[in-house]
């Protein structure tokens, strides 16, 4: 039989579940194991920064896009680039395109993407809010 056994406990990735849907299970297990793996993880995460990245750089291209982020964020004009090396930066990126279906729907329409690209890179690289480091 190669169907989890179901309704009752499984771990997963830390987390104990009770399922019995046997696909929602084996979805599990594999996403449990698969974060055991670290170099899946390591190319998942090097995914994740090449969205944001990518994101950022489709902000970038439109002025008010550009304007309404700095605005948002907080980050002046000539602090963007350092901020960008900030550890959390790029995940800010990815929370704030989350936080504008619109604006998801346009970077993910023109980098050819899944709209749910954007969340899952921002879980992989952290899942927390980016904030602007003092002044």
């Amino acid at each position: 039989d190669l169907d989890p056994p179901l309704g009752r406990d499984h771990h997963v990735g830390g987390l104990q579940v009770a399922v019995h849907d046997p696909g929602l299970v084996r979805g599990l297990e594999r996403i449990g194991q698969r974060d055991r793996d670290p170099e899946q993880l390591r190319q998942r995460q090097s995914l994740g920064r090449e969205r944001a990245i990518q994101a950022l750089a489709f902000i970038a291209g439109d002025g008010e896009r550009l304007g309404r982020f700095l605005a948002v964020t907080g980050v002046g004009p000539t602090e963007i680039r350092t901020a960008a090396r900030g550890p959390h930066f790029l995940i800010g990126v990815l929370d704030y395109m989350a936080s504008d279906e619109h604006l998801i729907g346009a970077f993910a329409a023109e980098a050819d993407l899944d709209p749910s690209d954007i969340e899952r890179g921002r879980v992989v690289l952290g899942g927390s809010t980016w904030e602007r480091e003092g002044p």
